[in-house]
């Protein structure tokens, strides 16, 4: 995923998490990651963020996963409430959410970037 990479910083929203190829080795990932996702977001289940957040500790991995409570799958995107109802599926945009993320990712890129 970012192994290897020269990045400073990654921010994901609406992260479904994990997804290695293979568990990243200690300090092969020197990228910090931010992940914001809805706390109410039906698809990442609890367990799949303990073993993210394992996962990214093992690694040594510089990374915050902040969850925005009540906030469902697509909470950052305007359409996200129409597209759920239309496909009968969890999403829904928050524009509180959004506008907490949104905050959150300048601040985080802010201080990498100083």
């Amino acid at each position: 995923m970012l192994a290897g990479s020269d990045l400073k910083g990654a921010t994901v929203f609406d992260s479904m998490l994990g997804g290695w190829l293979a568990q990243p080795k200690p300090g092969a990932i020197k990228t910090k990651i931010l992940v914001l996702n809805g706390g109410a977001d039906p698809v990442v289940k609890p367990e799949t963020i303990v073993a993210f957040e394992k996962d990214v500790v093992d690694a040594g991995i510089d990374s915050r996963y902040v969850s925005y409570p009540g906030a469902k799958h697509g909470y950052n995107n305007p359409d996200a409430s129409a597209k759920g109802s239309q496909f009968k599926l969890p999403f829904a945009y928050s524009a509180e959410a959004a506008t907490l993320a949104q905050a959150e990712a300048s601040k985080f890129f802010s201080e990498i970037f100083k």
